[in-house]
Protein backbone atom coordinates (compact mmCIF):
# COMPACT_ATOMS: atom_id res chain seq x y z
CA UNK A 1 0.00 0.00 0.00
CA UNK A 2 2.80 2.11 0.63
CA UNK A 3 4.69 2.07 -2.24
CA UNK A 4 1.33 2.50 -3.65
CA UNK A 5 1.10 5.64 -2.43
CA UNK A 6 4.02 6.60 -3.29
CA UNK A 7 3.89 5.88 -7.00
CA UNK A 8 0.66 8.30 -7.22
CA UNK A 9 2.07 10.58 -5.09
CA UNK A 10 5.11 10.95 -7.83
CA UNK A 11 2.64 10.38 -10.57
CA UNK A 12 1.03 13.36 -8.97
CA UNK A 13 4.00 15.66 -8.65
CA UNK A 14 5.19 14.93 -12.39
CA UNK A 15 1.25 15.22 -14.18
CA UNK A 16 1.10 19.22 -11.85
CA UNK A 17 4.69 19.92 -12.94
CA UNK A 18 3.23 19.60 -16.75
CA UNK A 19 1.18 22.49 -15.82
CA UNK A 20 3.29 24.65 -13.93
CA UNK A 21 4.00 28.65 -15.35
CA UNK A 22 7.45 27.99 -17.42
CA UNK A 23 8.09 31.68 -18.63
CA UNK A 24 6.02 33.78 -20.58
CA UNK A 25 2.00 34.64 -19.96
CA UNK A 26 1.06 32.77 -22.94
CA UNK A 27 3.23 29.89 -21.80
CA UNK A 28 1.38 29.94 -18.44
CA UNK A 29 -1.90 29.18 -20.67
CA UNK A 30 -1.20 26.07 -23.19
CA UNK A 31 -0.67 27.63 -26.25
CA UNK A 32 -3.69 25.69 -28.16
CA UNK A 33 -5.89 27.13 -25.42
CA UNK A 34 -4.85 30.71 -25.73
CA UNK A 35 -5.82 30.37 -29.61
CA UNK A 36 -9.19 29.51 -28.49
CA UNK A 37 -9.69 32.21 -25.83
CA UNK A 38 -8.58 34.62 -28.68
CA UNK A 39 -11.01 33.20 -31.30
CA UNK A 40 -13.67 34.23 -29.00
CA UNK A 41 -12.41 37.95 -29.53
CA UNK A 42 -12.50 38.18 -32.84
CA UNK A 43 -16.67 38.49 -32.85
CA UNK A 44 -16.11 42.17 -32.05
CA UNK A 45 -11.89 42.99 -32.74
CA UNK A 46 -12.04 42.42 -36.30
CA UNK A 47 -8.36 42.20 -37.42
CA UNK A 48 -6.79 44.53 -40.17
CA UNK A 49 -9.50 47.00 -40.21
CA UNK A 50 -10.53 50.25 -38.63
CA UNK A 51 -13.57 50.29 -37.04
CA UNK A 52 -15.36 51.53 -33.31
CA UNK A 53 -14.29 48.64 -32.05
CA UNK A 54 -10.54 48.32 -32.02
CA UNK A 55 -8.27 46.18 -33.15
CA UNK A 56 -5.64 44.07 -31.05
CA UNK A 57 -2.95 43.15 -32.94
CA UNK A 58 -0.16 44.15 -32.62
CA UNK A 59 -0.97 46.87 -29.57
CA UNK A 60 1.67 46.97 -26.68
CA UNK A 61 1.62 43.91 -24.18
CA UNK A 62 1.75 45.88 -21.28
CA UNK A 63 -1.29 48.09 -22.92
CA UNK A 64 -3.25 45.19 -23.58
CA UNK A 65 -2.44 43.97 -20.14
CA UNK A 66 -3.76 47.12 -18.30
CA UNK A 67 -6.81 47.37 -20.52
CA UNK A 68 -7.67 43.90 -19.68
CA UNK A 69 -7.08 43.94 -16.01
CA UNK A 70 -8.71 47.24 -15.58
CA UNK A 71 -11.75 46.12 -17.42
CA UNK A 72 -12.06 42.80 -15.06
CA UNK A 73 -11.42 44.93 -12.05
CA UNK A 74 -13.96 47.37 -13.10
CA UNK A 75 -11.46 50.42 -13.24
CA UNK A 76 -12.50 51.15 -17.03
CA UNK A 77 -16.09 51.76 -18.39
CA UNK A 78 -17.33 49.59 -21.09
CA UNK A 79 -19.87 48.14 -22.72
CA UNK A 80 -19.32 44.65 -22.33
CA UNK A 81 -15.60 43.96 -22.08
CA UNK A 82 -16.16 44.00 -18.12
CA UNK A 83 -18.38 41.72 -18.10
CA UNK A 84 -16.30 39.37 -20.06
CA UNK A 85 -13.31 39.85 -18.57
CA UNK A 86 -14.53 38.80 -15.63
CA UNK A 87 -14.88 35.13 -16.93
CA UNK A 88 -11.01 34.91 -17.49
CA UNK A 89 -8.79 34.18 -14.90
CA UNK A 90 -5.67 36.80 -14.46
CA UNK A 91 -2.95 34.04 -16.32
CA UNK A 92 -5.51 34.02 -18.89
CA UNK A 93 -5.91 37.42 -19.55
CA UNK A 94 -2.08 38.12 -18.97
CA UNK A 95 -1.82 35.30 -22.15
CA UNK A 96 -4.20 36.82 -24.37
CA UNK A 97 -2.40 40.30 -23.84
CA UNK A 98 0.73 38.51 -25.20
CA UNK A 99 -0.55 36.91 -27.74
CA UNK A 100 -2.59 39.80 -29.03
CA UNK A 101 1.00 41.69 -28.75
CA UNK A 102 2.79 38.97 -31.18
CA UNK A 103 0.66 39.26 -33.69
CA UNK A 104 0.88 41.20 -36.88
CA UNK A 105 -1.97 43.21 -37.99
Amino acid sequence: MRSFLLVSAAATAFVCAAFLPRGTAAEETNDGIVQLLAASCSGCHVAGGEQAIPRLAGRQKEELTTLLLDYRADARNGTIMNRLAKGYAESELRALADYFANLED
